[in-house]
């Protein structure tokens, strides 16, 4: 579990942050949505063979989340697994896009031909996406080749940047399938995408779940598929762990991660410390959003999202 939670965790810089941060009350934690995040990337296939075209997709969320700006690189076949060195390593500059579509991957034939064997279990096409609440120019920010501006001109620091690497990994034969959410239950019933239940909000002076009567704290489950499992292009036996993610906007989990086979959580309404809900205020009823994240340790990833409509 600390090997899989750790890896979730660290996949974005600014998830990073919010994690250290989180493990006093005072601060929202890690699973708490307060701006614009980059959650997850995922790729179809998974295991790309040369010559294929990768899909590529990723999951950007929170208020502001629209207005970000997008660029994109390549790394192919890094010297390691890490971000900073897939920066540094990168084929080519980064690219800006026109809204947050990613374009497809082309993998180059014969990219695996001369690749020692000892090498293939960790052949990789690193896709570095950068997110910036301004506009990006020229320049460095930290690692990123790119200066991020805010709408005065002034230049804005790497914590401000969403940042992400997808790791495509490479293989002759092999496949990995995205682990699929097969349903996910509000309170121990059914709740399809299409479904809006309630939730009183609760007031507490910090971002703990525990400090919330019971009564408010309702059950999130989900039902993912099995992990895979079996022996691998080069004769290696594999299990996947698979891991479940949860975030929220204007909600509380009590737990940010957990493990497939224990998807069991429970989440709160919570507008932030000592906030009420003020209905009077509004034509509309007030919502929480939800995103569900399921990952195998394999590079696999799937989510889907739920709405919840919050009452005083």
């Amino acid at each position: 579990m600390n090997r899989l939670y750790l890896c979730a965790i660290s996949i974005f810089a600014s998830s990073a942050l919010l994690c250290t941060l989180a493990c006093e009350t005072d601060f929202a934690p890690a699973s708490r949505v307060e701006g614009p995040r980059l959650l997850a990337l995922a790729a179809d296939p998974v295991f790309a063979r040369p010559g294929e075209e990768v899909m590529l997709d990723m999951l950007v969320v929170g208020a502001g989340a629209d207005a970000l700006q997008w660029a994109v690189g390549y790394c192919t076949l890094p010297s390691d697994s890490t971000t900073s060195t897939c920066l540094e390593q990168l084929d080519a500059p980064l690219t800006l896009l026109l809204g947050s579509q990613l374009p497809p991957l082309q993998v180059p034939e014969g990219l695996l031909t001369n690749l020692p064997t000892e090498q293939r279990p960790s052949a990789f096409i690193g896709v570095v996406v950068v997110g910036c609440p301004g506009e990006l120019t020229p320049g460095e920010t930290g690692p990123v080749p790119l200066r991020c501006l805010d709408e005065s001109g002034l230049e804005m620091g790497f914590p401000d940047l969403q940042v992400g690497v997808k790791r495509v990994y490479l293989r002759t034969e092999d496949r990995n399938l995205n682990p699929q959410i097969r349903a996910v239950f509000w309170d121990n019933a059914n709740f399809s995408a299409d479904q809006e239940p309630s939730a009183q909000v609760c007031r507490a002076d910090v971002y703990d779940i525990a400090e919330c009567p019971k009564a408010l704290r309702h059950r999130i489950d989900l039902e993912v598929d099995a992990p895979e499992q079996g022996l691998d292009e080069l004769g290696a036996a594999f299990e996947e762990q698979v891991i479940v993610q949860y975030y929220t906007e204007q909600g509380l989990f009590r737990d940010d991660v957990r493990l497939q086979d224990e998807p069991d959580n429970r989440w709160v309404g919570f507008l932030g410390p000592n906030r009420s809900l003020n209905t009077a205020t509004t034509a509309t009823t007030p919502r929480a959003r939800i995103w569900l994240i399921v990952r195998d340790d394999r590079g696999g990833v799937s989510w889907t999202q739920r709405s919840i409509a919050l009452v005083p």
